[in-house]
C-alpha cells in the first residue's frame, strides 16, 4: 500500500496534479548611502577618462613624431648637399649611372652622372652639381 501511495504522489507530481507553485512577490527598496567610495566614484571615473585621453594623446604624439622622422628620411633620400662625402651621397642617391674621374697632383676630381644630374666631387667631397 505504501508503495502504491508513493507511486501515485510521484505520478501526480509529474503531471502537475495537486502541486501548486507558490511565489512570493517582494519589492526591493534601494537605500542610498553616501559612503566614501560612492563620493569618490565620479572622481575616479574622471581620472580614468583623463588617463585614457592622456594615453591617446601620447600615442598620437608618438605617431606624429614617427611620421616626421619618416618625412625627413624620405626627404634625405634622393637628395644631396654640398660638403657631403661620396659615401653619404651613394647611400642617399644609390649608385650613379656613370663616374668620370680626373686624377692630378691637386687630387681626384670625379663627376657622377645620375640621369640628367651631374655631381662633382673633389677628393671625395661634393663641391658642386648641375642638372
Amino acid at each position: 500500500m505504501k508503495k502504491l501511495l508513493i507511486l501515485l504522489v510521484l505520478a501526480g507530481m509529474l503531471i502537475g496534479v495537486g502541486c501548486e507553485e507558490k511565489r512570493e512577490h517582494t519589492t526591493k527598496t534601494t537605500v542610498y548611502t553616501n559612503t566614501y567610495e560612492e563620493r569618490r566614484k565620479p572622481a575616479a571615473d574622471a581620472k580614468a577618462k583623463k588617463d585614457f585621453y592622456m594615453v591617446l594623446y601620447e600615442q598620437q604624439e608618438t605617431e606624429k613624431r614617427r611620421r616626421a622622422v619618416v618625412r625627413r628620411m624620405k626627404a634625405e633620400l634622393n637628395t644631396f648637399r654640398i660638403g657631403q662625402t661620396t659615401t653619404v651621397v651613394r647611400r642617399n642617391m644609390g649608385s650613379p649611372d656613370d663616374i668620370n674621374r680626373s686624377v692630378g697632383r691637386w687630387g681626384v676630381h670625379e663627376q657622377w652622372v645620375y640621369g640628367n644630374k651631374y655631381l662633382y666631387f673633389e677628393n671625395g667631397i661634393l663641391t658642386s652639381w648641375q642638372d
